[in-house]
């Protein structure tokens, strides 16, 4: 059996696999129009099973605002869902059908993730009749935030397998038929269709050995290629959250931030090359009553070291709501430290297209 031959069934074993447990989810929100009086507005999206006593997850601005949720199975069955809980922050939510013996899906670790490896995204493309669809690509990057997020979307999965309209909340997986994701988001003018010249300067392109072979010169303007996955153990520690409270309860320090790097640093001038540089502070939260402002460098949260955004939310799941932490940071060179009081997350609300 030939390599390629051999990585097929592979890839066809995973799909059947994981196909199974993805479902499609049918919402109906209800509007008001000043000409029509109240309106419905159906919205499609994907789910996953992840327990056979009937637990589906998706992306919360699937269901956000739904006054009636439909999961429908591969194997033709409808059922009502019953939304348990959601959590705007990381786009997740939860939702319950009264079925038993259901297709869980095999959910792996984010954290073993490479980039270059092979990604599978599956979901219900443009509520197409017939079960999901499938695409291929592979994990382009790691730790990425979301451009242009309204939520704190850090540490996700970028991929270019296709994620179309009606991906949103199916399975990322890896060709093993693990999931290792949630598919989220799809920046729409991504330049994803290119071409290459032979060799010499400029961005390489490579062979599967890591050999140039040519060098990117063009792109198609509109092709989407840039996709977005939350993490899979980011969706573990969510769902269990809400099953248990119903909610997503978290200490909240009111920034926004990313990491920094040395590049970053050279490029403006900063007075660190590692931690959390702060680009906006919300007024209402306690990093602000506590004196941070934009362009401090976070370095540290109460005895944990911040050397990127995901540091910050694992030093925050470490301490309570209402605890006073030390807060450690650069400004303008100089090191300082300050005392803040944990307050929860205030709720949000997530609008997407």
């Amino acid at each position: 059996m030939s390599i390629l031959t051999s990585l097929e069934s592979q890839i066809t074993g995973a799909v059947e696999k994981l196909s199974e447990s993805v479902v499609s989810i049918d919402s109906v929100r209800v509007t008001r129009d000043f000409a029509y009086g109240v309106v419905p507005i159906e919205g499609k999206g994907s789910g996953l099973i992840i327990d056979s006593k009937g637990y589906v997850i998706t992306n919360n601005h699937v269901i956000d605002g739904a006054a009636k949720v439909q999961i429908h199975l591969k194997d033709g069955r409808s059922f009502v869902g019953e939304v348990v809980g959601s959590d705007p922050s990381t786009d997740i939510a939860v939702i319950h059908v009264e079925a038993e013996n259901l297709p869980a899906a095999t959910l792996g670790d984010s954290e073993q993730l490479k980039v270059g490896q092979l990604a599978l995204a599956i979901g219900n493309t443009l509520g197409l009749q017939g079960g999901p669809t499938v695409s291929l690509g592979v994990v382009s990057a790691l730790g990425r935030p979301l451009p242009g997020a309204d939520f704190i979307f850090e540490g996700l999965i970028q991929t270019d397998t296709a994620i179309n309209p009606g991906n949103s909340g199916g399975p990322l997986a890896d060709i093993s038929g693990n999931v290792i994701g949630m598919n989220t988001a799809m920046i729409p003018y991504a330049q994803g269709v290119g071409f290459a010249i032979p060799v010499n300067s400029g961005g390489p392109l490579a062979d599967i050995s890591g050999n140039v072979i040519g060098m990117n010169t063009a792109m198609i303007p509109y092709a989407q290629g840039v996709g977005f996955a939350i993490p899979v153990n980011t969706i573990k520690w969510v769902m269990q959250q809400i099953r248990e409270k119903g909610r997503v309860v978290r200490p909240w320090l009111g920034i926004y931030g990313t990491t920094l790097n040395e590049a970053l640093a050279r490029r403006y001038d900063l007075p660190a090359d590692s931690g959390v540089l702060v680009v906006e502070v919300d007024a209402r939260g306690p990093a602000y009553r506590s004196g941070l402002r934009v362009g401090d460098v976070i370095i540290g949260i109460g005895s944990q070291t911040i050397n990127q955004m995901k540091d910050v939310l694992s030093a925050l799941s470490k301490h309570a709501i209402s605890e006073e932490v030390d807060l450690r940071f650069i400004r303008t060179g100089t090191k300082r430290v300050t005392r803040l009081l944990l307050q929860e997350t205030p709720m949000q609300t997530i609008q997407r297209r």
